[in-house]
């Protein structure tokens, strides 16, 4: 191998590094966010039901002393219970996003090493019954179908795969 040969293949290659590397830094920044949220969408999960039980204690008090304080603190509370509900919702929602996320890079990273098993090979589109249909690889397992998918829904994959 000569000299120029051996910087070709340092060019080709060094896209491939740098993708890998992405892919693995991604997929860590992406786990310890999620690890993160999670721990605090159950921290606050704790909390929640605290002040729930807070709240009712609070409005049985003030509905069997005055109905009126315990009507306006009901009625003022309630938009606040709620937004509460909906920070820790979108809480829970952002650690799974993170994990999802992670989870990709890390299907990209396999990709990059040429191992496409962890993509969904389509095999419910092959057609036995064709003369070619086994010979093409179109679907299947090490199938182009395998090779090109990284569709996560079902109308995506429909999609991809040919009428």
């Amino acid at each position: 191998m000569g000299v120029d040969e051996d910087s070709y293949y340092r060019s080709t290659l060094a896209p491939m590094t740098e993708a890998r590397a992405f892919y693995e830094k991604f997929m860590a920044e992406q786990s310890v966010f999620a690890d993160r949220e999670k721990r605090r969408y159950e921290r606050l999960a704790i909390v929640r039901l605290l002040v729930f039980f807070g709240w009712v204690a609070l409005l049985i008090v003030l509905f069997t002393t005055q109905l009126l304080w315990g009507l306006a603190f009901f009625i003022l509370s309630l938009p606040l219970l709620a937004w509460g509900v909906r920070w820790h919702l979108a809480i829970g929602r952002a650690a799974e996003a993170a994990e999802i996320r992670a989870l990709l890079a890390d299907r990209e990273r396999a990709a990059l090493a040429h191992d496409f098993s962890l993509f969904d090979g389509g095999q419910d589109f092959l057609e036995p019954t064709h003369p070619y249909a086994l010979d093409l690889d179109l679907f299947g397992p090490h199938s182009l179908f395998q090779f090109l998918n990284r569709t996560v829904t079902a109308p995506g994959r429909r999609r991809l795969a040919p009428p």
